[in-house]
C-alpha cells in the first residue's frame, strides 16, 4: 500500500513538473508580446483598447436601459438573464458581446442566442419590484473590467 502511494505521488510529481514547464514556456509567450514596439503600434494598440472600453460602456448603458424596459413590461420583475432582453435589441446582438472578449460569438439571431454569446453580468440586489435606487442595477463586463455605472454611483 506504500509502494502505490510513493508510485502516485511520483506521478503527481512528473505531472507537476510538466505543468511548471509549460507555464514557463506560456511566460516567456506573454513577456514576447510585451516586449518593446514601436511608438506608432503601441498608439495604434491604445487607441483600439480605447475604443473597445468605451463601445464596451456603451454596450452596458444599452442593457442597462433594456433591463427597466423589460421591468417596466414585466410588472417591475428584472430578468433573470440577460439573454431575454433580445427583443428590446431588434436583430443587433453585438450589444451583447464585449469587443474585448474575442472567445464569445455574436448570435446570429433570437433562437441561436445563448448565455454563450453574452460577456456581461447583470448584477441587482433583489427582484425588481423591492427596488427603489436605480442607480444599484447594473450589468457588469469581466472582460473589460467595465460597469454601466456612471462615476459617483455606488
Amino acid at each position: 500500500m506504500l509502494r502505490a502511494k510513493i508510485r502516485q505521488l511520483t506521478a503527481a510529481l512528473e505531472g507537476g513538473e510538466a505543468l511548471k514547464a509549460e507555464n514557463a514556456r506560456l511566460e516567456a509567450a506573454i513577456a514576447a508580446q510585451k516586449a518593446p514596439q514601436p511608438p506608432e503600434l503601441q498608439e495604434m494598440a491604445e487607441l483600439r483598447d480605447r475604443q473597445w472600453r468605451n463601445q464596451c460602456v456603451n454596450n452596458l448603458k444599452l442593457l442597462g436601459l433594456a433591463v427597466r424596459l423589460y421591468a417596466s413590461d414585466n410588472q417591475d420583475n428584472f430578468p433573470s438573464e440577460l439573454t431575454q432582453l433580445h427583443r428590446y435589441f431588434g436583430d443587433d446582438f453585438k450589444v451583447l458581446v464585449c469587443p474585448a472578449d474575442e472567445s464569445r460569438p455574436v448570435a446570429k439571431d433570437a433562437v441561436s442566442l445563448t448565455a454563450a454569446n453574452c460577456s456581461y453580468e447583470f448584477l441587482a440586489p433583489g427582484p425588481g419590484k423591492f427596488e427603489t435606487d436605480p442607480r444599484r442595477v447594473r450589468p457588469e463586463c469581466p472582460a473589460a473590467g467595465a460597469t454601466g455605472r456612471r462615476k459617483g454611483d455606488t
